[in-house]
């Protein structure tokens, strides 16, 4: 810019034209916009796996604390693998057999990625590698879990003998409640005899030894993971809730208690046993036999059963 001499102006003899206040908020909205894409560009997670590209951000999870520590024990044929897995996806600091918090995604991306369908599949990650192929990350050898600890666990579950429980948590920093799925006898049984490919449950036993015998050969250890003990113990407080029946409710009631992830997917559901042939088991076609089994069950040295049929409907009934 030139003078009527044709001389350059100084930019100290420019005049200074103010920018106006509108101008100046309209600057500021465009910053913001900008850095908002971004952020976004930055945070985004494309996922290119079938289910699990269903993804849920959360930029900052509310605040959250639990003066306790939630308890699972996983009760085998009671949707506990679908329990524990939906919790993992979705939740902080869970901690289970059927799998961790931490490493869930992955976990379930390489599920889906395998077609398999089963829970026993060829994981290929270093669990399967180092204990064979039962074993994974969505199915974690007790081993390994005690080697991590559960300090840092808000919600565990555990597939285990029951004394495993006062084996972790006495004398915990915090109280353990710990939350029995229970289901109906017979129908528990007959799920567990299709677990272990029991072909035909031998609806010609009456005796008490003749009963045993069927039932052991369906439930074998199963039973072991309760015991009527775990009532008397000091540091942990025993609840129960129905399952697989209201599986969705204990989820909602479970959720509510724990933190939420900042990233979610879709879980993958996992096939654990053949399907079942209702229509082909004979409990179910003379009631007067299915009473007698159910009796049976009620006197099993476990206390299992006894202490479902007294806790359902009770106040201890987590989902009454």
């Amino acid at each position: 810019m030139f003078d009527q001499k044709g001389k350059k102006k100084s930019w100290r003899n420019r005049v200074n034209y103010p920018i106006t206040l509108s101008a100046l908020i309209l600057l500021i909205v465009l910053a913001e916009i900008y850095f908002d894409v971004i952020r976004l560009r930055r945070y985004k997670h494309i996922s290119d796996v079938g289910d699990c590209s269903s993804v849920k951000e959360r930029q900052s999870p509310p605040p959250f604390s639990t003066n306790l520590t939630y308890g699972f024990l996983h009760m085998a044929k009671v949707g506990g693998t679908e329990i524990n897995g939906e919790l993992a996806m979705h939740f902080e600091r869970v901690c289970g057999n059927k799998g961790y918090s931490y490493d869930a995604h992955q976990a379930n991306v390489r599920f889906n990625n395998s077609l398999a369908g089963h829970v026993v599949y060829q994981a290929n990650d270093i669990i399967y590698k180092g204990k064979g192929k039962h074993w994974n990350r969505g199915h974690v050898p007790l081993d390994i879990m005690r080697e991590i600890g559960f300090e840092n666990c808000d919600y565990v579950a555990l597939e285990e003998h029951w004394e495993e429980w006062p084996t972790i948590f006495r004398g915990w920093y915090r109280p353990l409640e710990l939350h029995v799925p229970c289901r109906e006898s017979v129908d528990l049984l007959m799920s567990a005899c299709n677990y272990r490919l029991v072909k035909k449950f031998d609806c010609s036993a009456t005796t008490d030894d003749e009963i045993k015998k069927e039932v052991d050969r369906c439930f074998r250890d199963f039973l072991k993971r309760f015991s009527i003990n775990l009532l008397n113990l000091p540091d942990i407080r025993v609840k129960c809730f129905s399952s697989p029946s209201r599986m969705g409710d204990y989820l909602e009631y479970v959720g509510s208690r724990l933190q939420r992830k900042s990233f979610e997917s879709k879980y993958v559901h996992r096939n654990t046993n053949p399907r079942r042939k209702r229509d082909r088991e004979c409990v179910w076609k003379d009631d007067s036999y299915r009473e007698k089994i159910k009796k049976y069950l009620m006197r099993h040295e476990s206390g299992y059963f006894k202490f479902c049929d007294s806790c359902i409907g009770s106040k201890d009934d987590l989902l009454p």
